[in-house]
């Protein structure tokens, strides 16, 4: 398997409903938590005090002086966790494994990835329509 780093980053947005499992960021923090219960505040009341709801995009960086990054994955492809080497056990990435990406590899992870003859790039592969996601330190 062939290994390509790439970034994590976040998108706020507006939301037209609160629902359990939604992302937010803590302010004045840089922790991510989700929602595990219907706040009985309206949207506007909530996203006022925790800040608007976040989705997450996988890029290849480009340039960054001109914000010139090609998305690679959507929020719904994010994805997999492959923690150990010797093992081929996957599980649904988790907000742990999230928080370590974004505050302790600076929003970078290693993906799983094919090459892609047509376009001569590396592309990240898909195991049931989800990218695979490993440590940095992640050795193949």
């Amino acid at each position: 398997m062939n290994y390509k780093i790439f970034t994590i980053i976040m998108e706020s947005y507006q939301p037209d409903i609160l629902f359990i499992g939604q992302y937010f960021i803590m302010p004045y923090e840089f922790e991510i938590y989700q929602l595990n219960h219907i706040p009985k505040e309206s949207i506007e009341e909530y996203v006022e005090k925790h800040g608007f709801p976040i989705k997450f995009k996988l890029v290849e960086e480009g340039n960054p002086n001109l914000n010139d990054h090609q998305v690679v994955a959507t929020h719904e492809q994010i994805g997999w966790w492959d923690e150990d080497v010797d093992s081929d056990d996957l599980s649904d990435i988790n907000i742990t494994q999230l928080n370590y990406i974004l505050n302790e590899q600076a929003g970078l992870v290693n993906i799983e990835v094919e090459f892609d003859e047509e376009t001569n790039n590396y592309i990240p592969t898909l195991y049931e329509n989800k990218i695979t996601m490993c440590p940095l330190d992640y050795e193949n």
